[in-house]
């Protein structure tokens, strides 16, 4: 536990630590902004 705490003013934080969007990310939240958007329409529609 005092190991992570030395490495969060690192250079190179851990992933789970690190707030840094990755790729894996964007898309996540790109495919979550599409399924809201569809959701939003359908609403307006129904």
């Amino acid at each position: 536990a005092l190991n992570k705490k030395e490495h969060r003013g690192c250079d190179s934080p851990d992933p789970d630590t690190s707030y840094v969007l990755t790729p894996h990310t964007e898309e996540k939240y790109k495919k979550i902004n599409e399924e809201f958007d569809n959701m939003m329409r359908n609403h307006k529609i129904a």
